[in-house]
C-alpha cells in the first residue's frame, strides 16, 4: 500500500521511494523571472502539462476521486490515455465467472486502452441502487435491466440509443438484421433502438418422462393443449387421503414476475392482452383474461393436480413435481440438484401448451444491455456490448443464456444441447410482455388477482374487475 508522506526540503529521495513516479514532478531550480507577471505568457502545452501534473499528484495522494461515469485515468505526457468503463450487473455466479475470467481478459488484449470495471449487485438490491445512481446523474457507463423497464427508462432519459457503428454496421436496420427476427422489437421506442439482449428467453413445458412412462403416458408425446396438460397432470398426481405427495403440475406460486410470464401467453392465445396496444388502457376484465384465469384455476380445482401449499425444495429433480413451465436454463439446475437424472430417460421438454383453436403464442422476455446517457464513453460502451454479444456459444455453454445475435446456433455448443430445438420452435410464436410505463404496478396487481382466485377462492370475474379498476387508476396516475 502506498503511504502518504509529507514533503519537506531535502526529503525528495524518500518521497520518490514511496511514490516512484513523482520524481518527474520535482521542482527544478530556475532563474528568477524578470518583468511584470502580467506580461508572462504561458503556452497551451505548459498549461496542460501543469494541469496533468497537479491532477496526477492529487490522485496519488488520494485527494481526488475520479467520477464513476466515463472514468479516464490520467497518464503521464507521452503515454496513451487509458479509459475506464464502468459496467453494472446483477449477481449471477455463472455470468460473473464468465465475464471476469474469459470476456474481460480477451477484451483487454483486444482493447488495452479501455479498462472494464465490472461491478455486481445482488438481484434484490440491483434496481434500487441503479435507479438511485441514474437519478443522481452518475451511475455506471452501461448496465443491464429487465426488458419491461424500457418504456419507463426511456421516458425518464435513463437509456441512450444504440450506436450501430459500434457493432460494425452503418445503420440501425442493418444491426437489427444481425439478430433473431423480432428479438429487438421490445427495445425500439419511437424508431430508436435502446439495447440488445444478454439473456433472451422463452418458456416451454418440462416434464418427468420417467413418471409419464410409469403411469402409462407416452414419454415422447407431451401435452399440446392446456386441457391435455390438466388430464396428464391429474394422472400423475398422488395423494394420501387429502394430502398431496406428488403434484402432477405446478404454477410458479408467490412470484409476481413468474405469474406474469406464464399468464400473459394464455391471455394472448385467447385473443387478448392485459392492456391495449398503446399501453394506456386496461383490458383486465375482458373475456380472454377470464379464460386464462380459468385455466390457471382449473389446474388446482378441476384437475386437482396443483397446490400452492405443496412446495418442496428441488421438487422436480426429486420427482415430487411432475411438470412445470421454465426456460432452457432449467436443465443444468435440475442436473445439479440430482446428477443421477438423464435428459430423455428421466425428463424432457415439450413446447408450451396452447388453447385448442386459439392463436399460437408464447412469451419472450429478456435482460438487456444498455448505456447510460450521462456516460462520456457511450461509443466505447456499445463497443464492449458488441464484443460480449459476439460470444453467443460461450454464454450458452458457460452461463446457460440464449443470445439472439445470429451466428452461434451452428456451433457445437448449440448442437449438443437436446432441449434447444424445442425452445427455438417456441421462439417463433413469442411476444414480449405488454409495454406500459406502469409495468411494475401491473405485475403486482396481476399477482394479487391470481392469489385472490386460487388462495382466497374469490370468483374470477370479481377478482379481475378489481384488477381492472386498480390498473386503470395506475394508468391514469401515469398520465
Amino acid at each position: 500500500m502506498i503511504q502518504k508522506q509529507e514533503v519537506r526540503s531535502g526529503a525528495r529521495a524518500n518521497y520518490a521511494t514511496k511514490l516512484p513516479f513523482l520524481y518527474l514532478f520535482e521542482k527544478k531550480e530556475e532563474k528568477p523571472m524578470t518583468g511584470s507577471w502580467r506580461n508572462i505568457r504561458y503556452s497551451r502545452r505548459v498549461l496542460l502539462q501543469s494541469a496533468a501534473k497537479t491532477a496526477l499528484t492529487a490522485l496519488a495522494l488520494g485527494t481526488v476521486a475520479p467520477a464513476l461515469v466515463g472514468c479516464e485515468q490520467v497518464r503521464l505526457p507521452g503515454m496513451a490515455q487509458k479509459k475506464t468503463l464502468v459496467y453494472w450487473a446483477h449477481t449471477f455466479p455463472p455470468a460473473v465467472d464468465y465475464v471476469t475470467k474469459t470476456l474481460i481478459p480477451e477484451w483487454q488484449q483486444k482493447r488495452p486502452d479501455i479498462e472494464i470495471k465490472y461491478e455486481t449487485v445482488p438481484h434484490s438490491d440491483f434496481e434500487k441502487k441503479l435507479l438511485t445512481a441514474l437519478a443522481a446523474g452518475t451511475g455506471p457507463d452501461m448496465y443491464q435491466t429487465w426488458d419491461p423497464n424500457v418504456p419507463l427508462y426511456v421516458k425518464n432519459k435513463r437509456m441512450a440509443p444504440v450506436i450501430p457503428e459500434a457493432f460494425g454496421y452503418k445503420t440501425q436496420e442493418e444491426l437489427i438484421k444481425a439478430f433473431m427476427p423480432g428479438s429487438l422489437k421490445a427495445f425500439i421506442i419511437e424508431g430508436k433502438l435502446y439495447g440488445v439482449p444478454l439473456e433472451y428467453n422463452t418458456l416451454s413445458l418440462w416434464y418427468r418422462s420417467d413418471i409419464y412412462r410409469e403411469v402409462g403416458l407416452d414419454p415422447n408425446n407431451p401435452p399440446k393443449t392446456w386441457d391435455q396438460l390438466g388430464e396428464y397432470a391429474a394422472k400423475c398426481t398422488v395423494r394420501e387421503g387429502e394430502k398431496m405427495v406428488r403434484a402432477g403440475f405446478q404454477w410458479p406460486w408467490k412470484s409476481n414476475i413468474w405469474y406474469m410470464i406464464t399468464f400473459v401467453p394464455i391471455v394472448r392465445q385467447a385473443g387478448g392482452d392485459l392492456v391495449d396496444a398503446t399501453g394506456t388502457r386496461s383490458q383486465a376484465n375482458t373475456e380472454p383474461v377470464q379464460r386464462a384465469m380459468q385455466i390457471y384455476a382449473d389446474m388446482v380445482f378441476k384437475y386437482k393436480a396443483a397446490d400452492p401449499a405443496f412446495v418442496i425444495e428441488n421438487d422436480f429433480a426429486n420427482g415430487r413435481w411432475v411438470s412445470q413451465i421454465s426456460g432452457i436454463y432449467f436443465m443444468p439446475a435440475v442436473l445439479k440438484q440430482n446428477p443421477k437424472l438423464k435428459y430423455g430417460e428421466n425428463f424432457r421438454v415439450g413446447q408450451l401448451p396452447q388453447i385448442e383453436g386459439g392463436k399460437p403464442s408464447t412469451i419472450l422476455y429478456a435482460w438487456l444491455w444498455t448505456v447510460n446517457p450521462a456516460s462520456k464513453l457511450q461509443r466505447e460502451a456499445w463497443e464492449w456490448i458488441s464484443f460480449m454479444s459476439e460470444h453467443g456459444a460461450g454464454w450458452f455453454k458457460n452461463v446457460g443464456y440464449i443470445q439472439p445475435r445470429l451466428g452461434w446456433l451452428d456451433s457445437p455448443e448449440a448442437k449438443e444441447n437436446p432441449a434447444l430445438p424445442v425452445f427455438l420452435e417456441d421462439f417463433k410464436y413469442g411476444e414480449y410482455l405488454p409495454r406500459t410505463v406502469v409495468y411494475q404496478e401491473m405485475e403486482t396487481l396481476l399477482g394479487q388477482a391470481i392469489e385472490r382466485v386460487i388462495m382466497q377462492k374469490i370468483p374470477i370475474k370479481d377478482s379481475l374487475q378489481t384488477l381492472h379498476e386498480e390498473l386503470t387508476k395506475a394508468l391514469q396516475r401515469a398520465g
